[in-house]
């Protein structure tokens, strides 16, 4: 079985590459969407109140990280299940290809961090109840064009 940075790397073309930039700083990775995840974006205060939905519920949590500059939350998804995301507001749905610059699983690194780690498993949260626990949070939030 691979831990989890070997099944992270193994998105890239040349898995050796991430395993190797992990170890040097600036500790990021290039890892290209499609093959083993897409990923979804959204913002980090609406990650935080889905998360606790979706632990509310006992609904397995997939791998989600967190990146301080920007504060969003990209989540990993089950390669293909980006398209359940791409209408909704708020959120970044990444095509195939896109190129995420990730830390290792067990280190934080310039401002990113796993909020949710890779693991051995390889357990992502169910596409359509995060999609379903996505739209709850956003139609609850209040728009400022309105109050």
């Amino acid at each position: 079985m691979t831990n989890p940075a070997q099944w992270l790397a193994s998105a890239a073309p040349e898995p050796a590459v991430p395993l190797g930039l992990w170890r040097k700083p600036p500790f990021l990775a290039p890892i290209p969407t499609g093959q083993l995840f897409d990923a979804v974006s959204t913002d980090f205060d609406i990650s935080l109140r889905l998360l606790g939905i979706l632990r509310g519920h006992h609904i397995p949590i997939g791998p989600v990280m967190g990146w301080a500059r920007t504060r969003t939350a990209v989540w990993l998804v089950s390669p293909g299940m980006r398209d359940a995301f791409t209408a909704m507001p708020d959120v970044i749905a990444h095509g195939p290809g896109t190129v995420l610059w990730l830390p290792a699983p067990n280190r934080p690194a310039n401002g990113r961090g796993w909020i949710y780690r890779p693991t051995n498993f390889r357990t992502m949260a169910d596409p359509s109840l995060l999609a379903q626990a996505l739209t709850m949070i956003t139609w609850s939030i209040p728009n400022d064009a309105t109050e």
